[in-house]
């Protein structure tokens, strides 16, 4: 008996081992850690149980691994290191937050369920959303924007792109767009005029290209 006992013991180990060091595991070791500390508070055991995942200020440098979590809901890594963001798809994902790290483009296409999208404080050149139909609210100010591909966005209401180095912006197919600020970027006073134009629409800006610098 206490050898089968022995066995029993044994194969229980190496069945948590498994758990905890295989199923939730991400390739990024600050990742790695945040995420089994998540999972450790609400008993979580395998990726498809995690449905929310906070890790601010951990100096993350990858998500590499997260594509197994495909019940995420909220995704926050607020002020960590992340260079290069290729996401997956997540169907149920409806918060993203980006900001705070080191990017210099960012593509976000067909993410059906996502409503709010935060990509503030990078160093965001190019920013590519497109597909995301519930998508109401995107903050990418305090970047380097030079262009920004916005569309298929029918749900967007609040647009923050202030502090970028826009020229341009076409917000045409934004039909439900109601708030914009793009102040501090080079933009013509032709623009200006055009976004005083439109109707139901506040917008924040310098009114003269010139005026910020």
């Amino acid at each position: 008996m206490d050898g089968l006992f022995a066995r029993v013991s044994l194969c229980a180990l190496g069945l948590f081992a498994s758990l905890a060091s295989a199923d939730i595991s991400v390739a990024d070791p600050a990742l790695q850690k945040c995420v089994s500390d998540i999972a450790k508070k609400h008993d979580w055991t395998q990726p498809e149980h995690v449905e929310q995942i906070s890790c601010h200020n951990k100096k993350i440098e990858s998500i590499d691994g997260l594509e197994k979590f495909t019940s995420l809901t909220k995704l926050s890594l607020y002020k960590n290191t992340i260079t290069a963001l290729d996401l997956p798809r997540f169907d149920r994902l409806s918060h993203l937050n980006i900001a705070g790290n080191a990017l210099t483009q960012l593509v976000v296409k067909d993410c059906d369920s996502l409503k709010v999208l935060y990509a503030f404080h990078n160093k965001l050149q190019r920013m590519t959303i497109q597909g995301c139909s519930k998508l109401t609210q995107v903050k990418a100010n305090n970047n380097a924007l030079r262009s920004a591909d916005l569309t298929e966005l029918p749900a967007l209401k609040k647009l923050h792109l202030f502090d970028n180095e826009l020229e341009e912006l076409n917000i045409e197919s934004l039909n439900q767009l109601r708030y914009l600020d793009v102040r501090q970027n080079p933009m013509s006073d032709e623009f200006y005029d055009y976004l005083d134009s439109v109707n139901d629409l506040t917008s924040l800006h310098d009114g003269n290209a010139d005026d910020w610098e």
